[in-house]
């Protein structure tokens, strides 16, 4: 394994950092639903839990999956941080009380506020991005993409990210049973022959 670039290390730093305090809002939003108040070991409680969900998902790679492409990726691997954490955070409060510990409902109540927080805000950072690449391509001349296959996916993936230099309007195709469908949210207008209507 070589080197890692600085700037993907400066990168990963300040994701782990936004994701450290979203996770602490979690647990002080959760300590607020769950206790109505800040507890004593809240802090102990809440400092081992988001540790211990930031080394899985660092464990998992999360923190390598850059935000402008996979929303699924995304998903799965912080799952994946979050589900072994919450279950053997339940497991050893149950075996320390039973079902009957306090630490149970607030597990619950602040891993899930995490999970969303810190999902939510790849997704909204994804749309942000998406939203400022649709902006910008809307001064760039209009383009219709010919053939609604692989190719031309992945152009219209390309132009949403912001690498074309026009602005992708809709697909044509010689199956006319494609007429009328939506590839990647762009309609299929019909063939090369309907293109001149």
């Amino acid at each position: 394994m070589g080197l890692v670039p600085a700037n993907q290390t400066k990168r990963w730093s300040v994701l782990v950092l936004i994701d450290f305090l979203l996770l602490l809002l979690a647990s002080f939003l959760a300590s607020w639903v769950v206790f109505c108040s800040i507890i004593p070991l809240f802090h102990s409680y809440a400092l081992v839990n988001i540790a211990a969900i930031q080394f899985v998902l660092i464990a998992v790679r999360f923190y390598r999956i850059r935000v402008s492409e996979s929303s699924l990726d995304v998903l799965n691997r912080s799952l994946a941080g979050f589900v072994p954490v919450f279950v053997i955070s339940v497991l050893l409060c149950f075996l320390d009380d039973g079902f009957h510990n306090r630490w149970i409902p607030y597990l619950i109540v602040a891993d899930g506020y995490g999970f969303l927080f810190v999902a939510g805000s790849r997704v909204a950072f994804r749309s942000f991005l998406n939203y400022r690449n649709k902006q910008e391509s809307n001064n760039l001349p209009r383009a219709v993409v010919y053939g609604a296959g692989e190719l031309g996916n992945t152009l219209v993936r390309q132009n949403i990210k912001g690498k074309l230099p026009y602005h992708v309007v809709g697909f044509v195709d010689d199956d006319v049973t494609l007429t009328g469908t939506y590839m990647l949210g762009l309609k299929v207008h019909g063939t090369v022959d309907d293109l001149a209507e």
